[in-house]
């Protein structure tokens, strides 16, 4: 395959599973479906959850049980760079420990590890002893450098030397393999069409329920420590096709659901006074999403579940199982005895599976912008805005999510965030406004809501340039509280019913952008497009400098302080025909386009 090829098929790969943080992360599982034909969620399952984060250098493994048995470990590096390459060699031999403990099922020292080493040793400690003693082990770095494979050899045959020494001494009596594979090795430009992988979940009196459409559902009880072991299996991506990640705020955890659903399980399965069999009275149930499902003997058999709903109460339930505290405590028989009520949806209609997240979710007040968290164009933003070092919040709560999982992803590939992100929600409105917009930027349920409104906000034109995105969140961050205390604006002395000033944050941003096209200021957008700034100095600096431009060259602040601020109503009729009247007589109209001053940025 050529590198295009290659990159293409794993951004394909990422818009149709929604893995991980970025096309980075989908390489290791989409070669993996590529080589030997796995499933994506078994592909997935089998990789690690981040390209950073705890995997001692393993970015991916798979068995091969033929007549001669092998474990695959692969390093994945989503670049050319010959540096990176032979790190990856370099990483392999740092997995070199773990490995041996999986082989030999000794328990692993280390506290924290990504799940595909939990994996890994799981699928170690189901094969015979017989069997694990004749695995032949592979180490395998993929990459994208499209050298003459003996030109790469040469060029890394000292980290690959290193590798072949540290297995040599760890695994003396076995056949060892290392393995350099590049665009070229990874075959023809082919699609993949593998098999799902199946799931059985015992499911206590399932009921089958069908509508005209074709869409079926079973319902009936499932146990709750099978879905805990999903999740362990599969972290996160389990819960990829939902509309948010764990909530983790004091309100979730300390007070609220979260909080109570533990103390349950606590009186249940630690303190031993709460029947198991009442949780399912007070639970409102878990919907899960199946391509298929099967009636077993011992429950029900589905192809690839995910989570359409229940995120919070799987999620919570793990960290409950897992929590110092309790796991040595949790009495494993009334922990195999907690049920939970169980939806299993099955269709291939993708919208109806998108309304039914949605309604199954309504009960925790999800946002219209949760419509579109999924949608290609919001996962293309989340891989362009990594790219420049920047995290772009599609799901709620993924910041929080990984800030509390990965914060070494934050600080190795997010340097650019400073502490903060661009979020979907902030990034529409500000798109909408500074196209003049202001209705849509004032009602962004109605934006994420309607689906015209949508695709004109997110549109190519519009989205282009992630400099000015980035600015524009910027921007947005500081505008409200430079209207409120830094450009002396007061509402009319004479009447209690005026707008204060920060009713006009984007009036003021429309018009601030459409003088910065306007004026060609190019450099300044791109000198505060770089990256985000939060509470930072450079944040004070920015501040300082939008409100500068607001007071001189522009007229903006003038304008706000002798007509916006006079307005004796606030009524959205009068501040639409004000803001109109402002276009026109500051000479900043719908004629100038920013986007397209600013589109190569």
């Amino acid at each position: 395959m050529k590198v295009d090829e290659v990159r293409a098929a794993v951004d394909a790969f990422r818009e149709r599973t929604a893995h991980g943080y970025s096309s980075e992360d989908c390489f290791p599982p989409w070669y993996l479906q590529q080589e030997i034909h796995l499933s994506d969620t078994q592909a997935i399952a089998q990789s690690a959850e981040t390209k950073k984060g705890y995997d001692f250098g393993i970015d991916a493994f798979y068995v091969d049980t033929s007549s001669t048995p092998k474990l695959v470990l692969v390093q994945a590096k989503y670049s050319d760079n010959l540096n990176l390459i032979r790190n990856g060699f370099r990483d392999l031999a740092r997995s070199i420990p773990e490995v041996r403990r999986a082989l030999e099922s000794i328990e692993t020292e280390e506290p924290r590890q990504n799940k595909v080493l939990v994996n890994l040793r799981a699928v170690m400690n189901n094969l015979d002893s017989k069997v694990r003693k004749k695995v032949e082990l592979v180490f395998c770095v993929i990459h994208l450098n499209a050298e003459d494979s003996v030109i790469r050899a040469e060029r890394t045959k000292t980290a690959r030397n290193d590798l072949a020494e540290a297995v040599r001494t760890i695994f003396r009596n076995r056949v060892s393999l290392i393995r350099d594979v590049g665009p070229v090795e990874m075959g023809p430009t082919q699609q993949v069409v593998a098999p799902p992988s199946r799931t059985t979940l015992r499911v206590l009196s399932p009921v089958l329920y069908e509508t005209e459409t074709g869409a079926k559902m079973y319902m009936g009880l499932g146990v709750l420590s099978e879905l805990v072991e999903l999740y362990r299996m599969r972290k996160d991506d389990l819960f990829s096709r939902n509309v948010r990640y764990y909530l983790y705020s004091k309100r979730n955890t300390e007070k609220g659901p979260a909080a109570k659903m533990r103390e349950a399980l606590k009186l249940t399965c630690v303190d031993r006074v709460a029947d198991p069999r009442l949780f399912a009275l007070n639970h409102n149930g878990v919907t899960l999403h199946a391509s298929d499902v099967d009636e077993m003997r011992d429950g029900l058999s589905m192809s690839d579940p995910f989570v359409l709903n229940g995120c919070q109460t799987i999620k919570n339930a793990y960290l409950f199982r897992h929590a110092s505290i309790y796991r040595d405590k949790i009495d494993k028989k009334r922990w195999n005895e907690v049920r939970v009520p169980l939806k299993i949806v099955i269709s291939s209609d993708s919208n109806l599976v998108t309304n039914i997240t949605i309604n199954n979710n309504r009960q925790n007040s999800i946002s219209p912008a949760a419509l579109r968290a999924n949608d290609p164009v919001q996962l293309r933003l989340e891989e362009s805005f990594r790219k420049r070092g920047i995290f772009y919040e599609r799901q709620e709560g993924a910041y929080t999510n990984v800030e509390n999982t990965s914060p070494e992803l934050l600080q190795e590939e997010y340097e650019n965030t400073r502490g903060t992100y661009v979020d979907m929600v902030d990034l529409g409105r500000s798109l909408a406004a500074v196209a003049g917009e202001i209705s849509r930027a004032e009602h962004p349920n109605e934006l994420f809501e309607s689906d015209k409104g949508y695709s004109t906000c997110f549109s190519p034109k519009r989205v282009s340039s992630i400099t000015l995105m980035t600015f524009l969140q910027n921007l947005h961050d500081v505008t409200g509280v430079i209207l409120k205390k830094d450009l002396g604006l007061k509402p009319r002395e004479d009447t209690t019913q005026g707008p204060r000033p920060s009713r006009f944050k984007y009036q003021t941003m429309c018009l601030l952008v459409r003088y910065l096209a306007k004026e060609r200021m190019s450099r300044f957008v791109s000198q505060w497009g770089d990256g985000l700034y939060g509470d930072a100095m450079w944040g004070w600096n920015f501040r300082r400098e939008v409100a500068s431009k607001l007071r001189r060259g522009s007229g903006i602040r003038k304008y706000l302080a002798e007509r916006f601020m006079r307005i004796s109503q606030n009524k959205a009729e009068i501040i639409r025909q004000e803001f109109e009247r402002a276009e026109k007589e500051l000479k900043l109209t719908h004629s100038i386009d920013p986007f397209d001053v600013f589109k190569n940025l």
